[in-house]
């Protein structure tokens, strides 16, 4: 053999490469051991690829370079395909989990997307705008997507092996108790508490306020199984837990302290660190977990905390000690800075909310912001335990609340804060865009008639559910299909009642407020009022989301 023609080869043959420092004498011999198939062919002059660094496996970076070379076509592929056959075996690049964040109304939709072409996904119940995938590499993924779903990505990171193992092993288990949002079907929007600490087959069971009744009640009722309500005759087997009579059970349907158990699937729920009280009114009505009712009705009153109000601390050292709001900072759990005096010195301290309680004083002026008196302004004329009494600004009437559904605010001053007396600005002109959360009907097309709200708009089309295909579906563990049709084709109806605007006062909105997004990205996002800007006529909110970001 002439070490010329030898060196040749070496130059043409695409799979070996002469910086390699691995296995010399393994691959010298297969090298030779190929020459009796290769020795008089022709060959095309080929390119040759270089090994990766030192801490890719060698076997590794030749499979690579054989997929490559096979790639080309060429009959260089063909005839050196027997140089080291037993390192050639395909290459499978290492799957891990990638963690995205992505805007909130298109979760669900990429969610069901890449599920639906094979890639693992968990859907984070901790933090809604997270998203797992498991792939091998975050390209893979978006290039997967549609380009209209690649704008709803706003940045991804790498999740290591032992936090990926955690995300797997409670990617499907919300904590116990919880309460729960349903995301679609009869039961969209409603709240409902966990009713079991067991979750397997990506299905939830819950207790919700039922909203079919097997008497007579008037259309869209949500209300409390009552049995008393039955036709004569009638009766119910009682249903028992932990030995203890707690519900009925009628026609397969359970109660519990009138709440219907359903079951949901996991993807059509998500969790809800702090519900509103109105959205749990009917399960502290039924007195089913009361603790923990409470305990949602403690925090969500502690979303209106902030600077200027008094609390009381209930910490070890300062037990009991009023103190005044200097920040407060609602991330991880909340946490706040105080203000008080000791010893006739003023001194600051930082404590968690959930240590602090809110206090109002007699002759306070609040504003009832939860409950059937939503909206209610007066003064605090009396105290009892967790009832106070306010006397309403005009009528002087008393009513009843509790005082974890109160805001102390002077709400007569406020707008005089932010607007001068000869101060006019004029409103910016309503976006003619169809925004998510419209509802809209669809005027043209196949799809004429066709109406509900737009899930997700990218560009020139929308996408929605039809309503409709909703109200005839009974099983909501099965996902209607999402319309997809252009903007163009269909108009906006039932335009939701959103804060009204006069040029003498501005927007009929102050901090405090609390208030729900009616479109756009941050649509049924819930928060309270933390400041008004109306030049820009922009809100600034403070959700739940800033406790858990």
């Amino acid at each position: 053999m002439k070490s010329g023609a030898r060196r040749s080869r070496k130059v043409k043959n695409p799979f070996i490469d002469l910086e390699a420092e691995q296995d010399d004498d393994e691959d010298e011999l297969d090298a030779e051991e190929g020459d009796g198939d290769i020795e008089h062919r022709q060959y095309k002059a080929a390119t040759v690829t270089r090994l990766p660094a030192r801490k890719h496996d060698l076997s590794e970076a030749i499979a690579r370079i054989e997929v490559s070379a096979n790639s080309r076509g060429s009959t260089s592929a063909h005839h050196v395909s027997s140089v080291a056959p037993r390192r050639t075996t395909g290459f499978i690049p290492k799957s891990r989990m990638y963690k995205f964040t992505v805007n909130v109304p298109a979760r669900q939709f990429l969610a069901d997307y890449l599920e639906n072409r094979g890639f693992s996904i968990v859907v984070s119940p901790w933090i809604a705008s997270h998203l797992y995938v498991t792939s091998d590499s975050p390209r893979t993924i978006q290039s997967a997507l549609p380009d209209a779903y690649k704008l709803s990505i706003k940045d991804w990171d790498i999740i290591e092996d032992d936090e990926a193992a955690e995300v797997n092993n409670l990617s499907l288990q919300y904590p116990y108790p919880c309460w729960l949002r349903v995301k679609r079907g009869k039961y969209r929007d409603a709240v409902g508490y966990l009713f079991d600490s067991e979750q397997s087959n990506n299905f939830v069971t819950v207790l919700i306020p039922p909203r079919d009744f097997p008497y007579d009640m008037p259309k869209g009722s949500v209300a409390l199984f009552d049995p008393s309500r039955l036709p004569p005759g009638i009766s119910t087997t009682d249903v028992t837990r932990n030995g203890e009579i707690v519900g009925e059970k009628y026609k397969g349907e359970e109660y519990y302290c009138g709440l219907l158990k359903k079951t949901f699937h996991r993807y059509s729920t998500e969790l809800v660190h702090i519900p509103h009280p109105n959205d749990i009114r009917l399960h502290h009505q039924a007195g089913w977990d009361l603790p923990f009712t409470r305990k949602a009705e403690v925090a969500f009153s502690k979303l209106s905390l902030r600077a200027g109000d008094t609390v009381r601390l209930h910490t070890p050292d300062l037990s009991g000690q009023l103190c005044t709001v200097i920040t407060t900072d609602h991330a991880f759990g909340g946490s706040v800075t105080l203000e008080f005096e000791l010893d006739g010195a003023k001194k600051q301290t930082e404590a968690a909310l959930v240590d602090v309680e809110r206090v109002f004083n007699v002759g306070d002026e609040v504003r009832v912001i939860a409950g059937v008196y939503q909206g209610v302004a007066g003064h605090l004329v009396q105290k009892y335990e967790d009832n106070y009494t306010i006397c309403q600004s005009g009528t002087q009437q008393e009513i009843e609340v509790s005082k974890y559904y109160l805001d102390r605010r002077p709400l007569d001053r406020t707008l005089q804060a932010y607007m001068s007396a000869p101060q006019y600005v004029d409103p910016p002109e309503e976006p003619k865009s169809i925004e998510i959360g419209d509802y809209v009907t669809v005027t043209v097309g196949d799809l004429l008639g066709k109406c509900g709200l737009v899930q997700w708009a990218s560009g020139e089309f929308v996408w929605f559910e039809d309503e409709t295909d909703l109200q005839r579906s009974d099983d909501s563990a099965v996902a209607t299909p999402f319309l997809r049709v252009q903007a163009v084709m269909v108009e906006r109806t039932r335009l939701p009642a959103t804060i009204k605007f006069t040029k003498e006062r501005g927007y009929d909105v102050r901090p405090g407020d609390f208030v729900t997004v009616a479109r756009g990205p941050e649509f049924r996002t819930k928060g309270v009022v933390t400041a008004v800007d109306f030049i820009k006529a922009q809100l600034t909110l403070e959700t739940e989301r800033d406790h858990y970001s």
